[in-house]
């Protein structure tokens, strides 16, 4: 009995160990996200924790892991953060010109690029078209807060909050109003659509935005918008 209590005993520590060190084992790479001008990019790799989460084809950066900074013209990794879930941090990650170029990931991570980012001069149309458009979600303040990833606005009560369609390289700017009406369940209503950002090719060198992109974006109408509006949000929510 006591050969057999100190067998535990050993094993015990051993197991500890095995653990702790699988909690560091990277594995897969996602699809690359470049920045404007094709100098820099971001990917994630999955910890071995995410085995445990299902995943349909493609759908690579779901669960936590490690996000990426990399140089693409020097080839080699600048800088890593760990990430609890890859999806909702890499949809917040933006490379810009502010202060000699940066790359940040929410309020939480910020990194100074060696060089500056080439001539941005993304296409801009501004909406200013009034909404009112209203969902409920079943969360808390501080979870939507995580996952959407809307920031105060300087102006009223407003809250800032950024719609995507990738493949057209829009990023469409709201202001939206955020009530909590219950313990988990929270009002959300898109007050305004306030402008358009389309962007050019973010593989390789920069290019002017596509006139198919732009028209795309100019002939977006407010319905269309609403219904983004609704499906992000509770894609974001349910990937909680």
């Amino acid at each position: 009995m006591k050969n057999l209590l100190k067998k535990i005993l050993i094993i015990i520590p051993i197991i500890a160990l095995m653990i702790f060190g699988l909690s560091y084992v990277r594995f897969g790479q996602s699809q690359k996200y470049y920045s404007q001008d094709g100098q820099y990019s971001i990917y994630s790799k999955r910890s071995i924790a995410g085995i445990s989460h299902f995943n349909m084809p493609g759908d690579g950066d779901t669960g936590g892991g490690t996000i990426y900074i990399y140089d693409e013209i020097e080839k080699k990794v600048l800088s890593r953060f760990e990430s609890s879930w890859i999806r909702s941090d890499m949809e917040m990650c933006e490379f810009s010109n502010y202060d000699g170029g940066i790359f940040s990931c929410k309020a939480e991570f910020r990194y100074n690029l060696p060089r500056p980012l080439k001539n941005i001069s993304p296409k801009i149309i501004d909406k200013n078209i009034k909404s009112g458009y209203n969902i409920k979600v079943n969360t808390d303040f501080k979870m939507a807060q995580k996952l959407m990833h809307f920031s105060k606005s300087s102006l009223n009560d407003w809250f800032i909050y950024n719609l995507r369609i990738p493949d057209k390289k829009l990023l469409i700017t709201t202001s939206i109003f955020v009530e909590e009406t219950e313990t988990t369940i929270l009002n959300i209503t898109l007050d305004s659509i306030l402008n358009i950002i389309i962007r050019g090719n973010t593989v390789g060198y920069y290019s002017k935005p596509k006139k198919d992109n732009i028209d795309f974006a100019v002939n977006l109408t407010k319905q269309e918008i609403e219904n983004l509006f609704k499906e992000q949000v509770y894609k974001q929510i349910k990937d909680k």
